[in-house]
């Protein structure tokens, strides 16, 4: 069962990737309230979905199918705890602010997706061209959300205020800083994203099975 909660990962995020980066954000939608802290969160999965992609491309042969699922988790587990000590020694204040977020990058299907799916089936430097792909891609979106709450929430980026924006212009669009306001901003990226598809290539395509 848990590997093929693995191998639905991978599959998902084949066929459109644009869809599945916006839909694989879950938990993360908090830690999208600024940019600064979308840009650690970013790179974070990044440095996480390629070091677990090589690592896992690397010992493919030596594990066994039944317990390959395990492995790949006590993998991921173990880069992000290396990442999340690392932000508490060097960048204590992000690591404040993402507190315990940081720790559900174990249970993105991204990552558990791309790492069972991928790399554990091809060898190591097309599972570092796929992992540095959806890393990047799942990386940018995330920018983007924390741009645009940032910005329409709050006036500013990285904590210093766009003036050109004018002084009333934060006030109407708090709602975006809170959670809500998140899930609101990706459902309108994901219908976006979905309107611009071919028929059967929008959200409803992303999750459907391939025969």
């Amino acid at each position: 069962m848990a590997t093929g909660k693995a191998d639905s990962c991978s599959r998902s995020s084949v066929p459109d990737p644009a869809m599945a980066w916006l839909a694989g954000l879950g938990p993360a939608h908090p830690l999208t309230h600024s940019l600064a802290t979308s840009l650690t969160l970013a790179a974070a999965i990044l440095v996480v979905l390629v070091a677990a992609g090589v690592i896992a491309s690397l010992i493919r042969n030596l594990i066994p199918p039944a317990i390959r699922f395990v492995v790949q988790l006590v993998l991921v587990s173990t880069l992000v705890i290396i990442v999340d000590q690392f932000l508490l020694a060097f960048a204590h204040g992000l690591h404040r602010e993402l507190s315990i977020f940081l720790g559900l990058v174990i249970t993105n299907c991204m990552v558990l997706g791309r790492t069972g799916g991928f790399a554990s089936r091809h060898p190591p430097l097309a599972s570092f061209l796929d992992a540095l792909r959806h890393g990047a891609g799942l990386g940018l979106v995330l920018i983007l959300i924390g741009t645009l709450r940032e910005f329409y929430g709050r006036v500013s980026l990285l904590g210093h205020e766009i003036w050109l924006a004018g002084d009333g212009a934060g006030k109407a669009t708090a709602l975006l800083l809170l959670p809500p306001g998140a899930f609101l901003l990706v459902g309108f990226l994901l219908w976006a994203v979905g309107s611009m598809r071919p028929a059967g290539h929008g959200l409803a395509g992303l999750f459907r099975k391939k025969p």
